[in-house]
């Protein structure tokens, strides 16, 4: 049965992206006929006054949409990934749900940061250790 929990998640966050174009702040359409700047308080409620235009959320989750097809196509983000791209995409989610936002920078962000720090050698270590005895992978 199609429920509107399941079609929303169904929907692509490419999809979810793309209702923050343009074509959607059509000032030639009647008010109630358009998505943008009417709805960006209810849908973007912790979001600052600079900060609060469709075009500016529009960038921000393009980049993380960015991100997030190149970690998923299994392609190098290691010259993209740093604290300030984490901080952006906290802050992009703390626009719509200011508690997440505040659960990741303080339970997840120290765990992103030691990975950051520790650069990709033990990775790299650990896939030489793994293709010698794959069963090291599980001990860890």
């Amino acid at each position: 049965m199609l429920t509107e929990d399941a079609l929303v998640a169904e929907l692509s966050f490419g999809f979810w992206t793309r209702l923050l174009d343009s074509q959607y702040e059509n000032w030639r359409l009647p008010p109630r006929q358009r998505l943008w700047p009417e709805l960006l308080s209810q849908v973007f409620p912790n979001s600052a006054g600079e900060e609060r235009s469709r075009a500016a959320f529009y960038a921000r989750f393009s980049e993380i949409r960015m991100i997030r097809n190149r970690v998923f196509h299994h392609e190098r983000i290691l010259h993209l990934a740093d604290p300030a791209l984490y901080d952006r995409i906290v802050e992009a989610i703390g626009w719509m749900h200011a508690d997440v936002a505040a659960m990741l920078a303080s339970q997840d962000r120290p765990r992103f940061l030691s990975l950051y720090k520790a650069g990709p050698q033990p990775w790299i270590d650990r896939v030489a250790t793994w293709a010698a005895d794959p069963e090291t992978l599980n001990d860890r």
